[in-house]
């Protein structure tokens, strides 16, 4: 029932309720423009008035001044009722709110007292409400005459806050902590009565299954949005209820009724009391969360059964049960059930029919106003092939959306199976089994006009669905985006490999022209290098041929100056010293032009030589200098020889030199080993000669960088020049290492050959 109608209904139909919306909208403007703080102002207003105020009045809190009697008392809350109707009042909300101060004393209120409050009008949450800001208790009064039951009224809570008489059936009684919860049935409309412990001493379960009239003031239970649910009746005193008819004996008493006459509730549902009937368990619903409930079957029909307990339950049990008729689900039941065990047994197989089926029997019935045959499989067993299409999941259970051609069903899944239905991938082909639950247009009460409009099914377990055949990974759609897919990454390889390849030849065209540029940088530098190395090499030869020639003329110049003195201070003969001077002297000659040939690389004559002589030769001429320096020369040579084919003079001044140099570096070392080892090895490509010392070693750096400088402080810095020339003069290599005494070793390697590296008897080498 709307606002208006339960204005009209508080106003009784007589022209006192347009005075006291006046009085009321009077009242509300005085508040409104600051007569609020003062008490006086405010005139007292009928409750019915305020119940009626529209809902913008309300939302503005206007100050209200009502005086009644309390019909229900709690530290928090009063229900006050005056001759118009009835209304809550809050005042635990009132201090939360700062409507009422806290210093403010709220006695206990006995019932019946007629109070006066002063405080804001609220919306509250389905009906208003009152906020005091002061209670004043005027003195007991008695409590106001039950209103006439009104049906429709209670039921939509337009009797709300106010002092009723209502009669029913007790379905079910809850004990709560101060109080019993009755669940009553008013000709299959529910409603709720809250017994007090303090007020009853005896045992409220002995009503379940009488009718019972109670009498007390009533509040409207309601949802978040404020839309009303329930009625709830609060009994106060012993005698505010009342047995009108006793219960029967055991619940199991009850008039027995067959389950397809229960489950076919929409022709013969009987109203009021307990029946029973006979069933084989489907299925078990034990979750307190989701309720507890069996599901029965019996040939073609089924039927819902609330319950308390399924201990000692288990599915294909024959159970004996007795409950109130349910109407209100999806499928027929008994609520507030008891069951018995009648005996263990397997389930029934489930039904072989499909939606399309199961449709088609229920239109065919309505339309013949039959029942249908053998029956509408509500509730039962059913069993069909279908296609899995979506599987939506939520917080406490899931739906499978199946397709069976011409018909979608949706299927609820119990939340244990969750997992494994989750797996399975849209468009498997699938035998499901489930609990058939049917939606009707119209209230299934509403026979001739009443039509099936959708099968939906319930899951028990993950073993309600079989897979018979997975989809194949190729569908069509897969199909034509793997084909577009395909055609886009060859396209986009063409266009990578055109692109690679343009860049290839960019980059090789790059590379040559960077090579040219590379060769023709190489060249004038090798140029400019040879036409440096050349010009260094012909100061060289112009600037050190003095000094080479000094440098080994020095010896046999020195040796004819001492024999001349000998001779002159001696006063002998003097053949002996002549023929000393001519040899030396012929020497001199004979080194000049040695060293005319080695220094200008002139042509060269070669012949066969001893190579173990002229090192034998070469220790002879530093034999008096390594005497003077304390050093020890070692000489390894074959004394088979070593025969080669070179200029024995050119190799005697290289090898002299490198004996000299080493014999002043280990000199100029200082204390230690005082050691030369000179060898000659022979191979069949090569003979190789190596000069080792026991001196401070070879400074490091290329030897190229030593034929132009000395490191001693008198040298000449000819001495390696004399023999790298030597050496590339027969065609041969010299390198310096270290030796195994721990100086330096110098390594030469001459063709021992017919082939010198361009050197042939009789011929030249440049």
């Amino acid at each position: 029932m709307d606002r208006k109608r339960r204005q009209a209904w508080l106003r009784h139909g007589d022209g006192r309720g347009v005075g006291l919306v006046v009085a009321a909208l009077l009242a509300l403007a005085a508040g409104v423009y600051g007569a609020a703080d003062d008490k006086a102002a405010v005139p007292v207003t009928p409750i019915a008035d305020i119940r009626s105020l529209p809902a913008a009045d309300l939302a503005r809190t206007p100050p209200v001044r009502i005086r009644g009697v309390v019909t229900r008392a709690r530290q928090s809350s009063l229900f006050v009722q005056d001759a118009s109707a009835g209304i809550y009042v809050n005042t635990a909300r009132a201090l939360v709110r700062g409507v009422m101060p806290r210093d403010v004393a709220r006695p206990e209120i006995p019932l019946g007292s007629e109070v006066e409050i002063e405080g804001l009008a609220d919306p509250g949450g389905f009906s208003p409400i009152i906020l005091p800001r002061s209670l004043a208790v005027l003195g007991p009064k008695p409590l106001p005459e039950p209103r006439a039951f009104d049906a429709d009224a209670f039921f939509e809570g337009v009797m709300d806050s106010q002092f009723v008489e209502a009669t029913g059936i007790v379905e079910d009684v809850a004990e709560q902590a101060d109080h019993w919860r009755l669940s009553l049935d008013h000709h299959s409309r529910p409603f709720l009565a809250s017994i007090s412990k303090a007020a009853f001493a005896g045992d409220p379960r002995e009503f379940v299954n009488a009718t019972v009239r109670v009498r007390g003031p009533t509040s409207s239970i309601s949802n978040t949005r404020g839309e009303f649910l329930l009625p709830w009746v609060f009994v106060e005193q012993p005698d505010w209820i009342e047995i009108l008819t006793p219960r029967p004996g055991s619940p199991f008493e009850s008039p027995a009724l067959p389950l397809e006459h229960l489950a076919r509730f929409h022709t013969s549902a009987r109203r009021g009391g307990m029946v029973r009937t006979e069933g084989t368990v489907i299925h078990l619903v034990t979750d307190d969360a989701a309720g507890r409930e069996i599901f029965l079957q019996d040939g073609a029909s089924g039927l819902r059964v609330t319950t308390r307990s399924t201990e000692g339950v288990a599915v294909g049990d024959r159970l004996e049960v007795a409950g109130f008729v349910r109407s209100d689900g999806h499928v027929a039941g008994l609520a507030h059930a008891v069951v018995r065990r009648l005996s263990a047994g397997p389930p029934p197989e489930p039904f072989a029919v499909t939606p399309e089926r199961i449709e088609a029997v229920n239109v065919d019935a309505v339309k013949a106003s039959v029942n249908a045959d053998p029956g509408d499989y509500n509730g039962c067993l059913i069993r069909f092939p279908a296609r899995l299409v979506d599987f939506q999941a939520e917080k406490h259970w899931g739906t499978l959306v199946l397709s069976t051609g011409s018909t979608t069903v949706t299927a609820e899944v119990a939340p244990e199976a969750f997992d494994r239905i989750r797996a399975l991938p849209a468009g498997c082909e699938v035998v499901v089994t489930g609990i058939a639950r049917l939606d009707w247009d119209l209230d299934p009460l509403d026979w001739p006009r009443r039509s099936p409009r959708h099968l939906s099914l319930l899951v028990r377990s993950a073993d309600d669905v079989v897979v018979l055949q997975r989809p194949s990974p190729w569908t069509p759609r897969r199909l034509a985006t793997l084909l577009g897919t395909t055609l886009a990454a060859l396209a986009l390889t063409g266009a990578w490999v055109w692109s690679l390849r343009r860049r290839r030849v960019e980059l090789e065209g790059l590379v040559q022209d960077r090579t040219r540029e590379l060769v023709a940088a190489r060249d004038r530098e090798k140029q400019v290098e040879d036409e440096a190395r050349l010009t260094l090499q012909q100061k060289l030869r112009a600037s050190l041929a003095a000094s080479a020639v000094a440098h080994e003329i020095n010896q046999p110049l020195s040796r004819i100056l001492l024999t001349s003195r000998l001779e002159l201070d001696g006063g002998g003969d003097g053949r002996e010293a002549l023929r000393a001077i001519v040899a030396d002297a012929d020497r001199v000659v004979t080194t000049i032009e040695k060293m005319k040939v080695l220094l200008r690389n002139v042509e060269t004559q070669h012949e066969e030589i001893d190579l173990a002589q002229v090192v034998r030769s070469s220790l002879f001429q530093v034999k008096s200098l390594a005497a003077s320096h304390g050093v020890t020369i070692r000489d390894t040579s074959p004394p088979a020889g070593c025969r080669i084919r070179g200029d024995a003079v050119q190799l005697q001044f290289a090898i002299t030199n490198l004996l000299r140099n080493a014999v002043e570096a280990i000199g100029a070392a200082g204390g230690g080993a005082r050691e030369i080892e000179v060898a000659v090895a022979r191979s069949a490509e090569a003979a190789v000669l190596t000069v080792g010392d026991s001196g401070p070693g070879w400074p490091g750096g290329s030897l190229d960088d030593a034929l132009v400088s000395s490191t001693k402080p008198a040298g000449t810095g000819v001495g390696l020049f004399v023999v790298r020339t030597a050496v590339e003069n027969h065609g041969g290599t010299v390198t310096v290492g270290r030796s195994r005494l721990g100086g330096a070793e110098f390594r030469i390697v001459l063709p021992s050959g017919e082939d010198t590296g361009g050197v042939r008897d009789g011929g030249t080498h440049r």
